[in-house]
């Protein structure tokens, strides 16, 4: 899949670890110009390294944010569209969630950064790539949901859960809008994913069940195989899980 990207440019929220430094790795690889957002400069730059690493004069620029601030991913667009005049690809896969998933446990103030990170964030980061693409007709936008948000579990917590359901919603609305200017939305959920986001879990699986659990680079692969589809072709959504998985 080398240079199937070539020339493309991709802007990653949730780039400093797990699904979201996989897919800028695999994008890079493909021959993307990469767009590294999240809150962790130091994360950031790691991944920025490891996609060089991958494919040499690969354009890697870190645009550190908190897609819970509107203000920060509209400049930090401006400043795609600056650089490069246009953005073809968008991966929003910025996640959050914390031990105490109960509603018995669940603050409403946790509640709320929950989903200010799954959804609220996402709806500022997917609004302010749109501007850029709009003007061009032209873009991609790949949301990572979650099993969550097709399944209510109470390992995921409410807040959690309610905002990876209002993102495969959002992403489905997107294209009611959207796909007549030219632009498509692809929403993945998958299952049980071996990232540090389940070190969050108020009782991690072992290291014997994150082995059978899906990789990050396995999703990584799923939306590099969306973004290299003709555009003429949209996926609205893709549910994988691993093949352990039972609900």
């Amino acid at each position: 899949m080398a240079g199937v990207l070539e020339g493309q440019v991709a802007w990653i929220t949730g780039a400093g670890s797990g699904i979201g430094r996989a897919t800028a790795i695999a994008l890079g690889k493909a021959g993307a110009s990469v767009i590294l957002s999240g809150r962790q400069v130091e994360a950031l730059n790691q991944t920025a390294e490891l996609v060089a690493m991958k494919r040499e004069r690969c354009e890697a620029v870190v645009e550190p944010l908190d897609i819970a601030n509107s203000d920060m991913t509209d400049a930090a667009a401006d400043r795609v569209a600056t650089r490069f005049g246009r953005l073809d690809l968008y991966v929003g896969a910025a996640g959050y969630n914390i031990p105490q998933r109960r509603w018995s446990d669940l603050s409403g103030e946790a509640a709320g950064a929950i989903i200010a990170t799954n959804l609220s964030g996402a709806y500022n980061a997917t609004s302010a790539a749109l501007r850029v693409m709009r003007p061009r007709q032209q873009g991609l936008l790949i949301h990572i949901a979650s099993w969550s948000g097709k399944r209510v579990a109470v390992h995921s917590g409410p807040a959690y859960t309610a905002a990876k359901f209002g993102l495969v919603a959002m992403s489905e609305s997107l294209n009611l809008e959207v796909a007549s200017e030219g632009i498509r939305s692809t929403v993945i959920s998958p299952g049980g994913v071996d990232t540090p986001l389940l070190d969050q879990l108020p009782q991690p699986p072992s290291a014997e069940v994150r082995a059978r659990l899906l990789r990050p680079e396995d999703c990584a692969a799923l939306v590099l195989h969306v973004a290299s589809l003709p555009e003429r072709l949209r996926i609205d959504e893709i549910v994988v899980t691993p093949t352990i998985q039972a609900g």
